[in-house]
């Protein structure tokens, strides 16, 4: 999962809308659409400006980027340890 998938869910839990977002994270439309797509990278800055807006903490969102890469790594691992069942 990617940071901004992670921003995008906490846009779907607080019913924030793209323009809602924007507003509060006090961007454009368009700067948000590229974070959360990955066109643009999101730093520690907007990390804390998303976080703001969404009345969380910047290391709650960071969290669960990295509890969703250690999820994924898990998931890729056991899928390699069942590949190699039937490869080997």
């Amino acid at each position: 999962m990617t940071l901004g998938e992670v921003i995008r869910i906490f846009q779907i839990a607080n019913e924030y809308s793209n323009s809602e977002l924007a507003e509060k994270s006090l961007m454009s439309e368009s700067m948000v659409s590229q974070l959360k797509s990955g066109e643009k990278k999101i730093d520690l800055n907007k990390i804390e400006v998303f976080a703001r807006a969404f009345n969380v903490r910047a290391s709650q969102i960071y969290l669960i980027y990295e509890l969703s890469e250690e999820e994924n790594w898990a998931f890729q691992k056991t899928l390699l340890e069942v590949l190699k069942l039937y490869v080997d």
